[in-house]
């Protein structure tokens, strides 16, 4: 689900260039072409938007070009203009609606320190948070059927389904998690390349349109469609920083913390930076945070169940790449994360997890950090008592006491 909570809400202004001149002035800055950008530039084209609502400003700031920027700003560009601009990539589109989050996402140290001190931006600049594209559980129409419908249809859009590693949770969902699995499959895939036949465009936004459209004429029985396919601007979306996290621009998350940035902002759906990192693996990320008082909230997941910071992190395969390089960052993390016996007990699940996995690295590495296996209780029965079952043998000795000393 990682890329469901940091990349699946946008924001969108449908409005088009004002003049042909915009359109070339906007294609300059991309093409980062600054001596066309100085012959070409007006009072009158330099805020221009382009189907998207990108402005040369937020163009100039996604490519780091300081200095087509700075010119832009001097001949009248606001650089604080919201628009919104798509990349498409092989994984996730990227997607960006102010200049200090395209600057802090794409890892432009030089961008984000012209535009906090020169320009007077602040740190925590916000953008707009969009109306949700993927489908919720409350747009289900009906779910009798939906199932079979989907084992016994033919296509690509069928396979994709069928190939997601949630499908057999899906498969065997009870009546009321339906909805959430199915939510959770087709939230995946709307922002895939794959769920359509690939968008041949460069705006990222068209596709995810194009990718919620054709699900909508698929799922049609059972879903909800969308009354409009445009975006609607609503509450705070995340800071710069969130952005610097999610795509690992360790320079510039230390740059927007020495500028005050705040490291526990909420956007519109409860995720701050620390969850933002841990979403997007960023061990590094999330030691920088924690060291600078980031806390360990919990927010409501799509299935309405609070969710810890490490229950964001450990949503993860057993056999995933990034479980050796976890497993080396944890023993920072986790003494950091947890500031009290009732947050280790709260990540109970996770803790189980671990046995799970029959992974005993992990079990110890959580014990030496004061998860004690034998006292913390599911259903009846000890961690310890319940990973035996599992073949794995909890040490007491690996077991550490942990004196609870909060910086918080």
């Amino acid at each position: 689900m990682k890329k469901l909570i940091f990349l699946s809400f946008l924001t969108l202004f449908l409005v088009s260039c004002t003049t042909k001149s915009g359109e070339n002035l906007i294609k300059a800055v991309k093409a980062d072409d600054f001596e066309k950008v100085k012959r070409i530039v007006t009072a009158e084209n330099v805020n221009s938007t382009d189907e998207t609502g990108g402005t040369p400003a937020i163009w100039a700031a996604y490519n780091g070009n300081v200095e087509i920027l700075d010119f832009l700003a001097k001949n009248g560009a606001d650089v604080r203009k919201k628009g919104l601009i798509g990349i498409n990539t092989d994984k996730f589109p990227k997607i960006y609606d102010t200049t200090l989050s395209a600057a802090a996402g794409e890892g432009h140290l030089g961008i984000v320190r012209y535009l906090i001190e020169k320009a007077g931006l602040s740190p925590d600049e916000k953008g707009d948070c969009g109306n949700n594209f993927f489908p919720l559980p409350q747009d289900l129409k009906t779910t009798e059927g939906l199932v079979k419908f989907i084992q016994r249809s033919h296509g690509k859009i069928f396979d994709l389904f069928k190939e997601h590693e949630g499908y057999e949770n899906f498969v065997n969902s009870a009546d009321e998690i339906l909805p959430y699995n199915f939510s959770w499959i087709v939230g995946d895939l709307m922002y895939s390349k794959d769920f359509v036949n690939e968008v041949p465009d460069e705006y990222a936004v068209r596709r995810i349109i194009n990718n919620r459209k054709e699900f909508d004429k698929v799922f049609a029985k059972f879903v909800k469609p969308m009354e409009s396919y445009e975006f609607i601007k609503e509450m705070d979306m995340s800071t710069p920083l969130s952005s610097a996290v999610f795509y690992k621009r360790t320079e510039v998350i230390r740059e927007l913390i020495s500028k005050d940035a705040d490291v526990n902002f909420k956007d519109c759906f409860g995720i701050t930076p620390l969850r933002s990192a841990a979403i997007a693996r960023n061990f590094e990320g999330m030691i920088i945070l924690l060291k600078n008082g980031a806390l360990n909230y919990t927010y409501k997941n799509m299935l309405n169940e609070d969710e810890s910071i490490l229950d964001t992190l450990m949503t993860i395969r057993c056999d995933a790449a990034e479980m050796p390089e976890l497993k080396n960052n944890l023993n920072e993390i986790l003494p950091m994360l947890w500031q009290s016996e009732k947050e280790i007990a709260d990540s109970k699940s996770r803790l189980l997890y671990a046995c799970q996995c029959r992974d005993k690295d992990l079990v110890r590495i959580f014990m030496e950090n004061g998860a004690d296996y034998g006292k913390i209780v599911i259903d009846g029965k000890t961690l310890k008592e319940i990973c035996a079952k599992y073949g794995v043998e909890i040490k007491d000795e690996w077991l550490k006491k942990r004196e609870w000393k909060t910086n918080r």
